[in-house]
Protein backbone atom coordinates (compact mmCIF):
# COMPACT_ATOMS: atom_id res chain seq x y z
CA UNK A 1 0.00 0.00 0.00
CA UNK A 2 2.79 2.58 0.84
CA UNK A 3 4.35 1.75 -2.20
CA UNK A 4 1.20 2.57 -4.32
CA UNK A 5 0.91 5.94 -2.27
CA UNK A 6 4.25 6.76 -2.67
CA UNK A 7 4.43 6.44 -6.72
CA UNK A 8 0.46 8.63 -6.60
CA UNK A 9 2.73 11.02 -4.46
CA UNK A 10 5.30 11.25 -7.19
CA UNK A 11 2.60 11.63 -10.25
CA UNK A 12 0.92 14.32 -7.71
CA UNK A 13 4.38 15.87 -7.91
CA UNK A 14 5.17 15.75 -11.38
CA UNK A 15 1.16 16.36 -12.49
CA UNK A 16 1.68 20.55 -10.59
CA UNK A 17 5.62 20.92 -11.91
CA UNK A 18 3.96 20.27 -15.32
CA UNK A 19 0.65 22.80 -14.47
CA UNK A 20 2.77 25.32 -12.85
CA UNK A 21 5.85 25.39 -16.05
CA UNK A 22 2.65 25.64 -18.54
CA UNK A 23 1.42 28.77 -16.78
CA UNK A 24 4.72 30.14 -16.55
CA UNK A 25 5.29 29.53 -20.15
CA UNK A 26 2.16 30.94 -21.23
CA UNK A 27 2.99 34.41 -19.18
CA UNK A 28 6.28 34.82 -20.21
CA UNK A 29 4.80 34.25 -23.60
CA UNK A 30 2.50 36.90 -23.18
CA UNK A 31 5.39 39.08 -21.24
CA UNK A 32 6.88 38.78 -24.79
CA UNK A 33 4.41 40.01 -26.54
CA UNK A 34 3.56 36.42 -28.37
CA UNK A 35 5.43 36.57 -30.98
CA UNK A 36 8.63 37.35 -29.25
CA UNK A 37 8.05 35.86 -25.98
CA UNK A 38 6.85 32.53 -27.65
CA UNK A 39 10.85 31.08 -28.54
CA UNK A 40 12.94 32.60 -24.99
CA UNK A 41 9.62 30.88 -22.80
CA UNK A 42 9.88 27.66 -24.71
CA UNK A 43 13.51 27.69 -24.23
CA UNK A 44 13.20 28.39 -20.42
CA UNK A 45 11.03 25.39 -20.14
CA UNK A 46 13.02 23.20 -21.57
CA UNK A 47 16.12 24.46 -19.17
CA UNK A 48 13.99 23.98 -16.19
CA UNK A 49 12.98 20.28 -16.85
CA UNK A 50 16.53 19.08 -18.53
CA UNK A 51 17.32 20.06 -14.27
CA UNK A 52 14.24 17.99 -13.45
CA UNK A 53 15.34 14.82 -15.52
CA UNK A 54 18.99 15.61 -14.28
CA UNK A 55 17.14 14.96 -10.61
CA UNK A 56 17.72 18.71 -9.40
CA UNK A 57 14.98 20.54 -8.11
CA UNK A 58 15.61 24.06 -9.02
CA UNK A 59 13.38 27.25 -7.91
CA UNK A 60 11.33 27.01 -10.99
CA UNK A 61 10.66 30.24 -11.30
CA UNK A 62 14.15 32.03 -10.90
CA UNK A 63 15.27 29.82 -13.43
CA UNK A 64 12.36 29.97 -15.66
CA UNK A 65 13.47 33.59 -15.73
CA UNK A 66 16.69 33.82 -15.40
CA UNK A 67 16.67 31.54 -18.69
CA UNK A 68 13.97 33.82 -20.37
CA UNK A 69 15.96 36.93 -19.88
CA UNK A 70 19.77 35.84 -20.47
CA UNK A 71 18.50 33.83 -23.61
CA UNK A 72 15.97 37.00 -24.84
CA UNK A 73 17.35 38.08 -28.02
CA UNK A 74 19.54 34.68 -28.76
CA UNK A 75 17.17 32.22 -28.90
CA UNK A 76 14.76 35.02 -31.07
CA UNK A 77 17.26 34.75 -33.39
CA UNK A 78 17.19 31.37 -33.88
CA UNK A 79 13.27 31.71 -33.78
CA UNK A 80 13.79 34.18 -36.49
CA UNK A 81 15.98 31.79 -38.47
CA UNK A 82 13.96 28.44 -38.14
CA UNK A 83 10.98 31.10 -39.20
CA UNK A 84 12.50 32.23 -42.43
CA UNK A 85 13.62 29.08 -43.79
CA UNK A 86 10.04 27.51 -42.44
CA UNK A 87 8.54 30.12 -45.03
CA UNK A 88 10.98 29.84 -47.66
CA UNK A 89 10.29 25.84 -47.93
CA UNK A 90 6.37 26.61 -47.98
CA UNK A 91 6.64 29.38 -51.11
CA UNK A 92 9.41 26.70 -52.63
CA UNK A 93 6.76 24.10 -52.48
CA UNK A 94 3.66 26.29 -53.08
CA UNK A 95 5.56 27.66 -56.50
CA UNK A 96 6.88 24.25 -58.08
CA UNK A 97 3.42 22.78 -56.74
CA UNK A 98 1.65 25.46 -59.50
CA UNK A 99 4.52 24.22 -62.38
CA UNK A 100 3.15 21.08 -64.69
CA UNK A 101 6.87 20.53 -66.02
CA UNK A 102 8.38 17.45 -64.81
CA UNK A 103 11.75 19.14 -62.95
CA UNK A 104 9.35 21.18 -60.94
CA UNK A 105 7.60 17.53 -60.37
CA UNK A 106 11.39 16.43 -58.93
CA UNK A 107 11.67 19.29 -56.99
CA UNK A 108 8.45 19.33 -55.56
CA UNK A 109 9.53 15.81 -54.01
CA UNK A 110 12.12 16.97 -53.04
CA UNK A 111 10.94 20.26 -51.28
CA UNK A 112 8.86 17.85 -49.00
CA UNK A 113 11.49 16.00 -48.23
CA UNK A 114 13.63 19.56 -46.59
CA UNK A 115 10.04 20.28 -44.31
CA UNK A 116 9.90 16.80 -43.61
CA UNK A 117 13.60 16.79 -42.20
CA UNK A 118 12.97 20.83 -41.13
CA UNK A 119 10.00 19.70 -38.62
CA UNK A 120 12.24 17.09 -37.75
CA UNK A 121 14.79 19.78 -36.64
CA UNK A 122 12.09 21.66 -35.20
CA UNK A 123 11.41 18.17 -32.75
CA UNK A 124 15.11 18.32 -31.26
CA UNK A 125 15.85 21.78 -31.89
CA UNK A 126 14.93 23.24 -27.95
CA UNK A 127 16.63 20.07 -26.40
CA UNK A 128 19.98 21.19 -27.88
CA UNK A 129 19.63 24.32 -27.17
CA UNK A 130 19.83 24.10 -23.41
CA UNK A 131 21.84 20.89 -24.07
CA UNK A 132 24.83 23.19 -25.27
CA UNK A 133 26.13 26.51 -25.74
CA UNK A 134 26.59 26.93 -29.53
CA UNK A 135 26.06 29.56 -32.31
CA UNK A 136 22.70 29.92 -33.71
CA UNK A 137 24.62 28.20 -36.72
CA UNK A 138 26.10 25.54 -35.53
CA UNK A 139 22.69 25.00 -33.52
CA UNK A 140 20.84 24.66 -37.10
CA UNK A 141 23.89 22.30 -38.56
CA UNK A 142 24.25 20.16 -35.19
CA UNK A 143 19.89 19.26 -35.44
CA UNK A 144 20.24 18.52 -38.76
CA UNK A 145 23.16 16.57 -38.35
CA UNK A 146 21.46 14.33 -35.66
CA UNK A 147 18.23 13.93 -37.01
CA UNK A 148 19.86 13.01 -40.49
CA UNK A 149 22.24 10.32 -38.53
CA UNK A 150 19.33 8.91 -36.57
CA UNK A 151 15.86 9.11 -38.43
CA UNK A 152 14.07 6.91 -36.10
CA UNK A 153 14.56 9.62 -33.43
CA UNK A 154 12.21 12.47 -34.74
CA UNK A 155 9.24 9.28 -36.16
CA UNK A 156 9.58 8.40 -32.22
CA UNK A 157 9.39 11.51 -30.72
CA UNK A 158 6.69 12.42 -33.10
CA UNK A 159 4.42 9.11 -32.59
CA UNK A 160 5.10 9.95 -28.09
CA UNK A 161 3.73 13.63 -28.82
CA UNK A 162 1.25 12.69 -30.82
CA UNK A 163 -0.13 10.24 -28.01
CA UNK A 164 0.03 12.32 -25.48
CA UNK A 165 -1.71 15.04 -27.37
CA UNK A 166 -4.65 12.87 -28.70
CA UNK A 167 -4.93 12.07 -24.65
CA UNK A 168 -4.56 15.56 -23.72
CA UNK A 169 -6.94 16.73 -26.09
CA UNK A 170 -9.60 13.72 -25.65
CA UNK A 171 -10.02 15.43 -21.89
CA UNK A 172 -10.11 18.88 -23.04
CA UNK A 173 -9.86 20.26 -19.27
CA UNK A 174 -6.47 18.74 -19.30
CA UNK A 175 -5.08 21.53 -22.22
CA UNK A 176 -4.89 24.39 -19.83
CA UNK A 177 -2.34 22.61 -17.82
CA UNK A 178 -0.18 19.79 -19.65
CA UNK A 179 -0.71 20.91 -23.56
CA UNK A 180 2.73 22.19 -23.87
CA UNK A 181 4.50 20.86 -20.77
CA UNK A 182 3.60 17.30 -20.74
CA UNK A 183 4.76 16.58 -25.05
CA UNK A 184 7.79 18.99 -23.77
CA UNK A 185 8.54 16.84 -20.78
CA UNK A 186 8.52 13.94 -23.54
CA UNK A 187 11.22 15.54 -26.20
CA UNK A 188 13.17 16.99 -23.40
CA UNK A 189 13.25 13.06 -22.26
CA UNK A 190 13.81 11.40 -25.55
CA UNK A 191 16.25 13.98 -26.07
CA UNK A 192 18.37 13.39 -22.87
CA UNK A 193 18.69 9.81 -23.60
CA UNK A 194 20.09 10.59 -27.81
CA UNK A 195 22.59 13.00 -26.20
CA UNK A 196 23.71 10.63 -23.73
CA UNK A 197 24.13 7.87 -25.93
CA UNK A 198 25.59 10.29 -28.58
CA UNK A 199 28.55 11.73 -26.10
CA UNK A 200 29.58 7.74 -25.42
Amino acid sequence: MAGIMGKVNVLLEWMIKLTYINILWGIFTIVGVGIFGIVPATVSLFAVMRQWLKGNEPKTFEVFKTYYIKEFFKSNKLGFCLTVLGFILYFDLSFFRSMNHIIFLILTYFTFLLIVLYLSLLLIIFPLYVHQNLKISQYLKNGFYIVMSNPMVPVLIFAGVLGINALIFFVPGLIPFFAISAPALFIMWFANKLFIKLHQ
